[in-house]
């Protein structure tokens, strides 16, 4: 699949409209697969963090 390209007469803006706060937001040069997708979904890091002590 193929999107055309945007030709943006200004600069990016992130949440201009909202009412709140963000917490991360992530641009793509191109959309992702959806096999990207699902990898951004994946809980990776909670594999990766340390064990938590033992309780006494």
């Amino acid at each position: 699949m193929s999107s055309p390209a945007w030709d943006a007469q200004a600069p990016l803006r992130i949440g201009a409209a909202m009412a709140g706060s963000m917490g991360e937001s992530v641009v793509y040069q191109r959309p992702p697969s959806a096999a990207g997708v699902a990898d951004l979904f994946t809980p990776t890091q909670a594999a990766a963090a340390p064990a938590a002590p033992p309780a006494r």
